[in-house]
This record gives C-alpha cells, structure tokens and sequence, in this order.
C-alpha cells in the first residue's frame, strides 16, 4: 500500500511537470520520492457500523465528525423514556383505582308486611216466626169463636122476637149483646190483619238484613283480595328491583374487572417498552464519519452510525450491545443492530 502510494504521486508530479526540463524533473521525484519513504507510516483503520433505532434525530448525542470514546453515549431516547415513565405513573394510579374501587352489594329487600286476615262477619243465625204466626192462629180462634157466638145470638134473638108478648127489654139486651159480639168478631178480624202485617214485615226485614250481609262478606272478600293483590305486587316489584340492581352490580364488576385488566397489560406493555430503551455506548474509541438514516418502521427511525476506529491502539472491551471483528482491515464493515 505504501508503495502504492509513492508511485501514484510520482505519477500525478511527472504529469504536472511534463513542460519542465528532463533532468530537474528527475531529481525532484527523487527527491519526492526519499521523502515520502521517510515519512511515518499511516495508521491501519477499520470502519464499523453501527446500527440502531431511535424516536426522533434528537436522541442521537453525536453528529458527523464527533470524536468519540468507548463506553460513551451515543443515543439516548430521553424523551421517550420521559413519556413512558409519566405514562406509567398515569396507568399505576389508574391500577390503585380501580383496586381501591369499592362495589357495594345489593341488599336483598325486606319483604312486605303481610295484610292481616280480614274479620268474618258474623252470621244472622236463624229466624223463627212462631210468635207472628202464633198470634195470627190466636187472631183466627177469637174470631171463629166471636162468630159463632154471633150467630147463636141472632138465634136467640130470632127466638126471642118470636114469642109472643115478651118483653122489649128483654129483645134490647139480646140486641145490644149481638151488637157486643160483633164488634168483638171485629176486633179479632182486625187482630189477624195486623198479625199478617207483623209477620209479613218480619220477613221483609229479614231479607234486607239478609241482602246487607252478602253486601258486607263481598265487601270483606274485596278488602281481603284488593290487600293481598297489593301484597304480592309489592313482593314482585321488590323482586324485580333486586334482580336489576344485582345485574348492575354484576355488570359494574366485569367492567372494572376488564378495565383493571387492561390497565394493567397496558403498564405491562409500558415496562416492556421502557426495558427496551437501552443507552447505546460506542465500544471503541473512534471518529463519527457518517450518520444515515435508513427508513422508519412503526414509530421508530433506522440509523446506521459509520465510526472509524484505528487498528493500532488496544481496544477496549466492547459493550454487550455491540460487536465487531478484531482484524477487520480498513473499510472493511462490522454490522451491529441494537433497536430501541
């Protein structure tokens, strides 16, 4: 190589100097030429690659032509990292939440207080018209009885007005005993009517006694089955409510049961993600030649960091992170990818 190189700039003098004359020509690439075998040689140099993935330009800590150590920063997503932690903190909250969420059981319903039993009415009992009828059949016989008194009488009498000579008194007292006797058949003629009068009301009121009775137990039977109707509708709807509040209690348990689940595999997701933003340190000590940025995939941008790193120093241990081929010559490329 270093030969080479002389002879490419001996070539490159003549050319220039073609017009001059042969002999100072000749020995001034003579002495071109003592001079670059005396120079020092070189130092051999490799050129490593190194690959990566970052946020956003700003997370790169070096640029085109930064002279870096081995163990220095390179890349850094401090800002991501920022993000990330506040989101974490965010979700831990929301996990304490929803632990600490308190959903309160329903209770079940106190049931209703049964109507009481409705009181029988108490029943009329049985009626006797014996006295009503009594009284008639004895109506009745001082009738019978008053007739035929009567009817003797006016036989008398007749008797009487047919004996010759008798005394008028004696016809006057029979007459005004016949009149006595009928006036009594009267009365007991009379005595009947209102007998049958008494009894016939009797009964009449019976009946309407009878009629406000039915009236009184259908009453009570519609009291009785309008309370328990009114019962059983408030131990229905006592129920009803029970079951909805305990479909809510259940539906507001799978929620924040769902919720709390996905909360925390979104923390889960943010560690993982936050375990995966690694510091990339240069593992040798070199110069930055290029940055070039090689596309963008999802969210990230590709960045292969060209550094030139010189053979004839000891190099220090190289960062897990990254890697590259101990006897690499000059230009020649070790690849090592690290993603954020």
């Amino acid at each position: 190589m270093k030969y080479l190189l002389i002879f490419s700039l001996l070539l490159l003098s003549a050319c220039q100097q073609q017009k001059a004359q042969p002999g100072a020509l000749l020995t001034e690439n003579k002495a071109l030429a003592a001079e670059i075998i005396a120079a020092p040689a070189l130092p051999k140099t490799k050129l490593h690659k190194i690959s990566l993935a970052v946020t956003e330009p700003s997370d790169l800590k070096i640029k085109a032509g930064s002279l870096v150590s081995a163990g220095q920063i390179i890349a850094d997503q401090e800002r991501e990292k920022a993000r990330l932690n506040q989101k974490k903190e965010e979700l831990t909250l929301a996990v304490k939440r929803l632990e600490l969420q308190v959903i309160t059981r329903p209770e079940k319903p106190l049931e209703p207080i049964p109507p009481k039993p409705v009181p029988p009415l108490k029943d009329l009992g049985d009626i006797s018209y014996q006295q009503y009828e009594a009284a008639i059949e004895k109506a009745k016989k001082e009738l019978e009885r008053a007739a035929a008194e009567l009817s003797l009488k006016d036989k008398q009498i007749d008797y009487i007005k047919g004996i010759e000579g008798i005394d008028t008194v004696i016809i006057e007292h029979e007459l005004a005993a016949s009149a006595q006797l009928e006036a009594k058949a009267k009365d007991a003629a009379i005595e009947i009517e209102l007998a049958q009068g008494k009894l016939i009301s009797a009964k009449e009121d019976r009946q309407q006694k009878e009629y406000q009775h039915s009236l009184d137990v259908a009453k009570r039977i519609e009291e009785a089955n309008t309370a328990q109707s009114f019962y059983q509708r408030q131990v229905a709807e006592n129920l009803i409510a029970y079951q909805r509040q305990s479909a809510d209690y259940e539906k507001e348990q799978r929620e924040r049961d769902y919720r709390l689940t996905q909360t925390r595999l979104q923390l889960s997701a943010i560690d993982d993600s936050i375990s995966k933003l690694s510091v990339i340190r240069s593992p040798y000590d070199g110069t930055v030649r290029r940055i070039k940025f090689t596309g963008q995939i999802d969210n990230k941008l590709g960045v292969d960091i060209s550094l030139v790193v010189s053979l004839d120093v000891d190099r220090p241990t190289a960062n897990p992170s990254t890697s590259s081929a101990p006897n690499s010559s000059i230009d020649s490329n070790t690849t090592n990818t690290t993603t954020f």
